[in-house]
């Protein structure tokens, strides 16, 4: 077989593969965060790179993003352009922090004008229109981001717990996409659950890799930029995101409903936890179905 051959056999099923829609939103993020969580981890050793893996579920995440729409241009015109740089400057920042061990409130107050920033970036058309329900919409969003990077800062730092929280938020965000037939950021936080997931494998059934900073604010911030263009621009109900809130202390409740130690107890705890993540996205769903249809549920 010639050069030309080989180049136009396995290369070409390659490139078919990922451009297939199913592999752009949930093959290629899980496998690349899955794979560049272990690289980062073997290239900078298990003390390092055990914090800076966490890096992978925004690099799965950016993978998908230019899979499905390439590189966007700068200065970014749409939100969705927009969502691309807010992501990469999140995964920079928390992994330049975890790979200078920069802790404390300093980054934690870093964390906050990030998303502050990014918050404000989105909704600026709506800023500059003066337009008080969407600058109310976006401070909204900021907060309930700062209170998911504090649940995510408080959570078990070696763990499934934080990464699965990311990941259930996620599916939460696409399912009230999906019920406002808005397909593209429904892939777009599928992409992201996806990442998570992979990422997810590093750390069950038991973890190799610390949720640290690459990983609460590579994650956090570009799961909070896609929250806010869904509330702004994407018509999904705000209030909707209040009980998806209840995704990120569904782990809290199983530890107030199943407190001691041991196996059996930690395996029932987790249920529960899963069960509380589940009953926070469905009542996600249910509410923005009352609010968009009322007489649906009469």
């Amino acid at each position: 077989m010639s050069e030309i051959d080989w180049l136009s056999g396995p290369w070409a099923q390659i490139v078919g593969l990922t451009s297939d829609l199913r592999v752009q939103v949930v093959g290629l993020p899980f496998l690349l965060s899955w794979l560049s969580a272990g690289v980062l981890r073997l290239l900078l050793g298990p003390d390092r790179g055990g914090l800076v893996s966490g890096a992978a579920i925004g690099i799965g995440f950016l993978a998908a993003y230019v899979a499905m729409f390439d590189v966007p241009p700068w200065p970014p015109v749409s939100s969705v352009q927009k969502l691309f740089f807010i992501a990469l400057a999140a995964v920079l920042l928390g992994t330049l922090a975890d790979f200078m061990r920069i802790r404390g409130e300093a980054l934690g107050a870093s964390a906050l004008a990030l998303t502050l920033g990014a918050v404000i970036w989105l909704a600026w058309p709506l800023v500059r229109g003066f337009d008080p329900t969407g600058v109310g919409i976006a401070l909204v969003v900021w907060a309930g981001a700062g209170v998911v990077q504090m649940q995510l800062e408080r959570a078990p730092s070696l763990g499934v717990a934080p990464v699965l929280m990311l990941a259930t938020a996620a599916c939460g965000l696409a399912l009230l996409v999906l019920h406002a037939s808005s397909t593209l950021m429904a892939q777009l936080a599928g992409a992201f659950a996806a990442s998570s997931l992979g990422f997810a494998l590093w750390t069950w059934p038991e973890s190799r890799f610390a949720f640290a900073s690459s990983a609460v604010i590579g994650a956090a911030v570009p799961l909070a930029a896609i929250a806010a263009i869904l509330a702004l621009f994407g018509n999904i109900e705000p209030l909707a995101l209040i009980p998806l809130m209840g995704v990120f202390v569904a782990d809290r409740v199983g530890g107030a409903l199943v407190p001691g130690r041991g196996l059996s107890v930690q395996f029932l705890r987790f249920l529960i936890a899963v069960l509380a993540a589940v009953v926070s996205v469905l009542a996600a769903v249910g509410l923005q179905s009352l609010l968009q249809d009322p007489l649906l549920w009469f």
